[in-house]
């Protein structure tokens, strides 16, 4: 009764690699629910969410894919979601959605503690972390500056409350720290 799949793809990454998987996709019409996909350090962390036909589910797809991740280096996982799963899903993603970016000289991992503190103490879920500034070199001088931001979702009952608590943690912070909230 699986209507969707989600396919998990794992790995070092290197130019073509989402292309010749979605090719493979492509050729069976695949309908794409969601994707993301990252890169750190260039180990992929790649994601997809496919409408899953009963054509799909006969035909050589998934070994066709198993191959093509094999051939260029990556690992695939499979997982089936129920049509009850992904309408689940789907009504969640109706909650509030808040950006709170996070601007400095340097991103310390005590200021992404306090940041996302705020974030789950109000009930909101992270569900995305970017880096928006080039890359950090390790012989940084502190001239530099990284921002990232972090979006979320849920149910907010104050948003003052956040905005207070967020622009608390700029005043704070031993560095120049600025925090910021945007619907």
């Amino acid at each position: 009764h699986t209507r969707v799949l989600r396919i998990d793809v794992t790995g070092h990454d290197h130019p073509g690699l989402t292309h010749s998987l979605t090719a493979i996709l492509a050729r069976s019409d695949a309908r794409i629910l969601d994707v993301g996909q990252a890169v750190i350090h260039d180990s992929l962390a790649l994601g997809m969410l496919v409408e899953l036909t009963d054509e799909m589910k006969s035909s050589s797809l998934l070994t066709e894919l198993l191959l093509k991740a094999h051939e260029i280096g990556v690992r695939i996982h499979f997982t089936a979601i129920s049509s009850e799963e992904y309408d689940a899903w789907v009504q969640g993603q109706a909650k509030g959605r808040y950006i709170v970016s996070v601007l400095g000289p340097a991103l310390n991992a005590a200021h992404l503690a306090a940041v996302s503190g705020v974030i789950a103490g109000v009930g909101l879920n992270i569900d995305r972390i970017d880096r928006l500034s080039g890359r950090t070199p390790l012989e940084a001088d502190g001239a530099g500056r990284v921002c990232v931001e972090l979006s979320a979702s849920g149910d907010l009952s104050s948003e003052d409350e956040m905005r207070s608590a967020l622009m608390a943690l700029t005043r704070e912070a031993e560095t120049a720290l600025a925090v910021g909230l945007h619907h």
